[in-house]
């Protein structure tokens, strides 16, 4: 599938470096969060999915380019024999990587519910860590502690995104109840 949904991204002029690096880092997230989510493997296949197309929608209009990406996928014909569930939640994913979650129109069960706000959280985080589009961020450390999350960042000065940073991590917030904080 992967090919499949690269081929998608190419398709539409993707930017490759910026959906690579919005991958490594979102899969480190995943990765470092296990403690504190039920996602699954197959979960986690959705998220590098959503971290190469999260842009696409630039393709037709960089304003409001996450309604367009979600429309993409919805409907290329590329996507024909992407399974109709993870399709389903790959746009939801994608639709939430910006601006306000808008699920409530969407009919999700509860578990669904909850994966789809925490892939979606995890890409938001990862997206505003290469705001730069200059692929030079890393997530070293990740501390868990009961109420917040705490981030030790290289390559990015999260002094210089905090705007974005801040913006990014309401979701998170909602999605892990935890809130996170980033440092040097």
């Amino acid at each position: 599938m992967i090919r499949v949904v690269q081929t998608l991204a190419q398709k539409y002029n993707y930017e490759r470096e910026h959906s690579e690096q919005v991958e490594r880092l979102a899969e480190n997230l995943f990765n470092f969060l296990r403690p504190i989510h039920r996602l699954s493997v197959g979960d986690l296949f959705i998220l590098q999915h959503a971290c190469i197309l999260h842009d696409i929608g630039y393709f037709i209009n960089p304003k409001d380019h996450h309604k367009h990406s979600y429309y993409i996928i919805q409907n290329d014909e590329l996507l024909i024999n992407y399974p109709e569930e993870d399709k389903e939640l790959l746009s939801l994913v994608v639709h939430n990587h910006r601006k306000k979650p808008l699920l409530d129109s969407y009919l999700l069960g509860k578990r669904d519910l909850e994966r789809v706000l925490q892939l979606s959280a995890l890409i938001r985080i990862a997206d505003a860590l290469d705001y730069l589009h200059n692929s030079k961020a890393e997530i070293k450390e990740c501390e868990i502690k009961e109420k917040k999350v705490n981030l030790k960042i290289n390559g990015v000065n999260p002094k210089e995104i905090k705007e974005v940073l801040a913006k990014k991590s309401e979701l998170f917030t909602a999605a892990f109840g935890r809130k996170v904080f980033f440092h040097q």
